[in-house]
C-alpha cells in the first residue's frame, strides 16, 4: 500500500489496518501485505512517478523501506499519542493503549507477533510520555524508561 503523503493518505491506511480488511486479505490470500511511505516533500505516487520516471527508483528508495503493514499500523497507532489530552480524550495514553490492544485482538492471531508489536509500541509510548515531563529516555532514566516501557506493554497485552 502506497497512498497519499498526507494525513489523509495515512488515516486511509490507518483504517484499513485496524480494520479486518487486510487481515483477511493477507490470511485468505496468503499474501504479505506492506506499506510504502513516500519521501518528504512527494504529495502521492503519482507525483513520484512524474518526478523520478525511472521505475526503479520507485522501488529503490519507496519499495525497499515498506513496512509489514502490522509492524506499521502499530507503530502509527502509537505516534497518535497526545501528551497533552485528557485522560479520557481521543489520542490519550489510555485511548491509545485501547486502540492498539484492540487492534492486537482482532488483527494479530500469533502470540508472539503480538508481543513483539506491543513491545515496540510500549516503546514509542514510554519515550513520548517521558518526554512531556521533561526527561530523556536515555542516560540516567534509562532504568526508568526500560520499566515504563514495560508496564505499558504489559497493560496492552492484558487488554489485547
Amino acid at each position: 500500500l502506497c497512498m497519499d503523503n498526507d494525513d489523509a493518505g495515512r488515516s486511509a491506511v490507518e483504517r484499513l489496518c485496524h480494520s479486518s480488511v487486510l487481515r483477511d486479505v493477507s490470511v485468505d490470500s496468503k499474501v504479505e501485505i506492506f506499506v510504502a511511505s513516500l519521501p518528504s516533500g512527494i504529495k502521492d505516487p503519482g507525483e513520484f512517478a512524474e518526478r523520478h520516471p525511472d521505475p526503479t527508483l520507485f522501488r529503490t528508495e519507496v519499495l525497499v523501506a515498506a513496512r509489514p503493514w502490522k509492524e506499521w499500523y502499530a507503530e502509527a497507532a502509537a505516534r497518535r499519542y497526545d501528551p497533552s489530552v485528557a485522560s479520557d480524550g481521543p489520542g490519550s495514553l489510555g485511548s491509545t493503549c485501547d486502540r492498539l490492544a484492540a487492534f492486537l485482538h482482532e488483527c494479530v492471531p500469533v502470540e508472539v507477533e503480538r508481543g513483539v508489536l506491543a513491545y515496540a509500541s510500549a516503546g514509542i509510548l514510554a519515550r513520548n510520555l517521558l518526554k512531556r515531563n521533561g526527561m530523556e529516555p536515555e542516560g540516567e532514566n534509562a532504568e526508568g524508561a526500560a520499566a515504563l516501557r514495560i508496564r505499558i506493554e504489559s497493560n496492552i497485552l492484558d487488554a489485547a
